[in-house]
């Protein structure tokens, strides 16, 4: 999954950046789709945690997909603010 993300909610792909779960990491992990669509166009904060990847294959979509080639990729952690100061792991949110 491409996930794009903004500094402000409804906000264009031109500023986001890009993180990116992959096959064989989404196996490791209890990610659902369902759950973390509920995110999009919210104001939560979310950490993402994974490995950053210089992906030139997409420099000429800066400033039209995207506001930077670098990339999570792949993920291997997504969390929620939760608005006392800390985090939740969306993978053991209720």
């Amino acid at each position: 999954w491409h996930m794009y993300l903004t500094n402000a909610t409804n906000q264009g792909i031109a500023q986001a950046v890009i993180v990116e779960t992959t096959p064989r990491t989404r196996l490791l992990h209890h990610w659902n789709e369902v759950a973390l669509q509920k995110l999009v166009n919210t104001n939560n904060q979310v950490r993402i945690s994974g490995w950053l990847m210089y992906d030139f294959q997409h420099v000429s979509e800066i400033g039209t997909e995207r506001a930077t080639v670098w990339e999570v990729h792949p993920i291997t952690r997504i969390e929620v603010a939760d608005g006392k100061g800390g985090w939740t792991d969306v993978e053991h949110a209720r």
